[in-house]
């Protein structure tokens, strides 16, 4: 029974000294690969500025669409309202006229 417990606790040392031989294993190739992760990064940052150049004036001719698309569309909600608009400034211009005398 004796011999049971100190081959498992030799077997659990030995998987605990693998398990940190892979560690600082893993660690030495993380910190030789850093330098590649971060120009990587710098070059996958460039690309995306790159592409937002090429989009930018077709962003803009987007953008300049819709604004006319909005501006026609004010103007199509303005039209029912005219014939007010129109009655309401005729009011106040008869409103603000001066009064004329009468000849009789």
């Amino acid at each position: 029974m004796v011999e049971l417990v100190v081959a498992l606790a030799f077997i659990v040392a030995t998987l605990a000294l693998v398990g940190l031989v892979a560690g600082f294993i893993s660690f030495v190739f993380g910190l030789i690969a850093l330098p590649f992760k971060l120009l990587g990064g710098l070059v996958g940052m460039l690309a995306g500025g790159l592409v937002m150049l090429i989009l930018l004036p077709i962003l803009f001719v987007g953008g300049l669409v819709g604004m006319i698309g909005l501006t026609v569309g004010f103007f199509a909600l303005l039209v029912p309202a005219l014939p007010i608009v129109l009655l309401v400034a005729l009011f106040v211009w008869l409103a603000r006229r001066p009064a004329q005398p009468r000849r009789a």
